[in-house]
């Protein structure tokens, strides 16, 4: 076993020991979650200092904006979020995963 090889497993059991509970994978989610945010806004930042306001940037920003906005027009009712599939509808009293009336579909 090299240096190299105990230094990696001692870095996956601080992680085992900080994802153990829920609130220790809360955390993790919640710092992946904003770190994703901040490059996504890195990543508009450096696209405008780039191409600038003009008919590139607006032709780019439209051609991955319109795919997105058609697709929750179309299918947003349709294609629920995955954990919504299993939880109960508060507005209704029908669940497929929880309820013995007819399921609704998803």
């Amino acid at each position: 076993m090299t240096p190299a090889d105990g230094e990696r497993t001692a870095a996956r059991g601080r992680l085992a020991r900080l994802t153990a509970g829920v609130a220790g994978a809360a955390a993790v989610l919640t710092v992946l979650t904003l770190l994703a945010r901040l490059v996504g806004f890195a990543r508009w930042f450096a696209l405008n200092a780039w191409v600038g306001p003009n008919e590139v940037g607006t032709a780019y920003s439209t051609a991955n904006t319109v795919p997105n906005v058609l697709f929750e027009v179309a299918a947003g009712e349709r294609w629920p979020a995955p954990s919504s599939r299993c939880w109960p509808d508060r507005s209704r009293s029908t669940c497929a995963a929880t309820s013995t009336a007819r399921p609704r579909r998803c």
